[in-house]
């Protein structure tokens, strides 16, 4: 039997099943249509007659183009196709597969010299990939999923003799000219309506809209606006924007469930007040920044979200503030430097999803790279406290003091709640936060690298491996038991634990499908054409593969506003290409997964950013009043301790 199939990314594509056992396979197609797609995206111009390439623009960037072809995901193309023509893979013979070979390419169709010289590589029109029939034993043979025989590279079609200049051939050539020109002007087009598509999040977002409706409907204008590229609207959204969001959602919900319920818990029973108390009273009243900082900074790190940390300390800090005249509106950078820094992004250890993120990309876990983390981490803490103090005494020295109160917005907290309480004693609280720092560490370090992981490697777990997940695990083992031991060392001090749970699990839906949204629109404008050309940008600015995604990640997360969501756009774009290139130059994955973490957490700190908007809310501040401190502490010293940390790795290595 023959199917004809016209695929997106390779165009014609021909497949031929042999209808009896083995059940043999054959598919062919041309690689030079699947290049003149390419080029056609990237706005690069070239004239194509019949199959041979005449002309080409830009010659280095078409080859670099070219020599991707033989690193294509061909195991899972290939076995899309065979599920098409052979639904019975997917019934009596679930559970089998194909073992792919890739014959060698030839010439099949050579008609003189307008379509190819004789022994000329353009004259290889198409390359069959035949294939044994499907495993009987349904497990993969040795070396299954990989090519073997002849080793596939595309046709350098750039090096063909020019063709003779008729008159027809001219008439051709000037209008596939045209068609380039115009598919130019298309991806130029379709940027901007990229462009579009994010001012109109940023807007948006800014304004109130919540983001869950948001980005389903910008990646539809983008689509919209991406003339030129076919985007069906309702496939988009179905088969690209949906699949993104339940990814992510798949990768991550734990951490967000266990990190929510945690932090309410801390909040419920006490236990964070405590902490923050304490803190204070070590430091002093006079210290009152540094206290604030220290503050968040530990119930962070011990895995008490943003947003129940800002409601735990700013009564503390506004008393605080108020007793030592330092000016209000530097209570939201003091809170941001402790909550949304360096215990965020560059602790090694830290349970924030922005530490997470990366494992399954790079198979490593939280205490990666350990030596530059803490030294990002004291740049940020150092530089940040230095600022807010500096900051504080100018100010007063200006004679501006606390300032006035203003009415309390809904949500902010309130100054009563700044008195300690029936709150349990400090070496009680800290202990749950001890215990995620500690059992994170023992997992990754001991128990995770000890477990027999090797069934990880069946189609029933994913086809994965312990570097992928256990650093997940780590985190989940460790938040779960900080749980049970928190309510069991509290539980008195609960009004109803059953709500405290259902609370906090509640509160963890509103997050996770924020970010989870901003993936998922974020997979639908990297499928747009135009996102090409951009990439192609980024990527174009340096060979480094550090740089590269320290770029690529601040980019993408300032633009979203949202540090886990950027860095997942970017991971799940480039995270790939990025690894393959640093294992080449043997750059460790470590130093990726920190610099993808640091980079999170530098420019998604914008006016736009949900946390710097509910932080405002919660302090009953304005941007104008408070966001230029927050901007300091949140975005540039970051982003200094991340150019600090590339340098240092570039000089001394990953330690």
């Amino acid at each position: 039997m023959y199917f004809y199939f016209m695929d997106r990314h390779l165009g014609l594509i021909h497949v031929r099943l042999q209808t009896w056992f083995p059940l043999q396979i054959q598919v062919y197609l041309n690689g030079h249509e699947w290049l003149a797609r390419k080029l056609t995206a990237r706005g690069i111009g070239y004239t194509k007659l019949d199959n041979t390439f005449a002309r080409v623009e830009e010659l280095p960037r078409a080859q670099r183009l070219a020599d991707r072809f033989a690193h294509l995901d061909w195991p899972s193309i290939l076995n899309r196709y065979a599920r098409l023509v052979m639904p019975q893979l997917d019934d009596v013979l679930h559970g089998c597969e194909y073992y792919w070979v890739a014959a060698q390419a030839g010439s099949h169709e050579t008609r003189g010299p307008r379509r190819g010289c004789r022994g000329d590589p353009s004259s290889r029109h198409h390359a069959p990939i035949e294939v044994p029939s499907p495993s009987a034993s349904g497990k993969r043979e040795p070396g299954a999923n990989r090519f073997r025989g002849h080793s596939w590279a595309l046709p350098r079609p750039f090096e063909a003799p020019m063709l003779a200049h008729h008159d027809a051939q001219r008439r051709r050539a000037s209008s596939a000219n045209s068609a380039n020109n115009n598919s130019r002007r298309h991806r130029m087009f379709a940027v901007l309506g990229i462009l579009v598509s994010l001012a109109l999040l940023i807007i948006l977002a800014y304004r109130g809209w919540n983001v869950i409706l948001l980005a389903p409907l910008c990646a539809a204008v983008a689509a919209i606006l991406s003339v030129g590229d076919e985007t069906p609207l309702l496939a988009t959204y179905t088969q690209v924007f949906m699949p993104a969001l339940g990814t992510y959602l798949m990768k991550f919900f734990p951490l967000f469930l266990l990190g929510a319920v945690f932090g309410k818990l801390m909040d419920d029973s006490g236990c964070a007040r405590s902490i923050a108390h304490q803190i204070v009273e070590w430091t002093g009243k006079e210290r009152a920044i540094l206290a604030i900082v220290l503050a968040c900074g530990i119930l962070t790190y011990g895995g008490v979200s943003l947003f129940v940390v800002a409601f735990a300390v700013f009564p503390i800090a506004l008393r605080m503030f108020r007793e030592g005249n330092i000016p209000k509106r530097l209570i939201p950078a003091a809170i941001a430097l402790g909550s949304f820094t360096f215990t965020m992004t560059a602790l090694p250890g830290t349970p924030a999803i922005q530490n997470a993120i990366p494992i399954p990309f790079f198979g490593t876990n939280t205490f990666a790279a350990p030596g530059l983390s803490i030294i990002a981490a004291l740049i940020m803490f150092a530089a940040g406290t230095l600022w807010l103090s500096l900051r504080s005494r100018r100010m007063r020295a200006a004679g501006e003091g606390f300032g006035e109160e203003a009415p309390a917005k809904p949500g902010a907290a309130t100054l009563e709640e700044a008195e300690p309480g029936d709150v349990p004693p400090f070496w009680i609280a800290i202990i749950p936060v001890l215990l995620v720092l500690g059992i994170n560490f023992v997992f990754t370090k001991y128990i995770g690298p000890a477990m027999d992981t090797d069934y990880l490697a069946t189609a029933k777990y994913g086809r994965t491996n312990a570097g992928a997940v256990s650093g997940i695990w780590a985190i989940i083992v460790a938040m779960l038991v900080a749980c049970v031991v928190l309510v069991a060392l509290t539980w008195k001090r609960f009004a109803k634990v059953q709500r405290s749970f259902n609370e906090g699990a509640l509160g963890s839906m509103l997050p996770i499908l924020n970010v989870a949204s901003e993936v998922a629109y974020g997979a639908v404008i990297a499928s747009l054409a135009g996102f090409a050309l951009v990439r192609d940008w980024l990527q174009s600015v340096t060979t480094n593969p550090v740089i590269g995604l320290a770029l690529i990640v601040n980019v993408l997360a300032g633009i979203t506003g949202s540090a886990s969501g950027g860095m997942s756009i970017a991971l799940q774009t480039l995270g790939a290409k990025y690894l393959e290139a640093a294992q080449t130059v043997g750059i460790s994955a470590e130093i990726l997964h920190r610099v993808a973490a640091l980079s999170s957490g530098g420019l998604d700190a914008l006016p736009h950013n949900g946390a710097v908007i509910t932080l405002l809310a919660i302090c009953s501040l304005t941007h104008k009043q408070s966001y230029f401190d927050i901007f300091m502490v949140s975005v540039a010293f970051p982003l200094v301790s991340l150019v600090a940390v590339i340098a240092l790795n570039g000089m001394f290595g990953t330690f």
